[in-house]
C-alpha cells in the first residue's frame, strides 16, 4: 500500500500494521501528525475507510494527547458526522461493530457506546452478548469504558 493523504487536512496515512499492533489498536491510530493504518482497515468499505481517517483527523486537530478517553473520541466522531453526515458515519460505526463482534466484542462494545452519544436512535435498544453469554447494554457498558 503507497501512502496517502486523509481527506480534508491532508494528513499523511502509512501502512504500518506492525506498529499498530504492538500498540494494540486495530484499525488506525494518529500521532497527531501522521495517521497509521493496517490490513483490517484496507479491507472495509470505503465509507468506512473515510470514517476512519476523518475520525483520526479529529483528533489531530484537536490535538487528543495519545492515550485517549471516551469524550475525546466522541469529539473525534463528531468531527467526522460535521465532514461526512450522521447518516454515514452511523452506518460506518454499526459496521466496524458488526466486524468487531468476530474478533473482539470490547471493541464493538465501545462502538456501541460512542454511537448512543452520537445520538443514533437505536442504540438504547441494542445490546452485545459477550463470549460467556451476559448480555450488555449501553449503560452498562459505560461504567467499563
Amino acid at each position: 500500500m503507497k501512502t496517502f493523504k486523509t481527506p480534508t487536512i491532508k494528513a499523511t496515512v502509512n501502512y504500518d500494521p506492525a506498529l499498530l499492533k504492538s500498540n494494540h489498536i486495530y484499525l488506525a491510530a494518529t500521532d497527531n501528525e501522521k495517521i497509521y493504518v493496517d490490513d483490517l482497515f484496507q479491507q472495509m468499505p470505503l465509507y468506512v475507510r473515510t470514517y476512519l481517517l476523518l475520525h483520526e483527523e479529529g483528533h489531530i486537530i484537536a490535538g487528543h494527547p495519545h492515550k485517549r478517553d471516551l469524550s475525546q473520541e466522541l469529539e473525534a466522531d463528531s468531527y467526522a458526522v460535521k465532514k461526512m453526515s450522521r447518516f454515514l458515519v452511523h452506518k460506518a460505526m454499526l459496521h466496524v461493530m458488526s466486524v468487531f463482534m468476530k474478533i473482539d466484542w470490547t471493541v464493538a462494545a465501545e462502538y456501541m457506546v460512542r454511537l448512543s452519544d452520537l445520538g443514533y436512535s437505536k442504540a438504547k435498544t441494542m445490546y452485545i452478548i459477550a463470549p460467556n453469554g451476559l448480555r450488555f447494554n449501553v449503560e452498562t457498558i459505560r461504567q467499563y469504558l
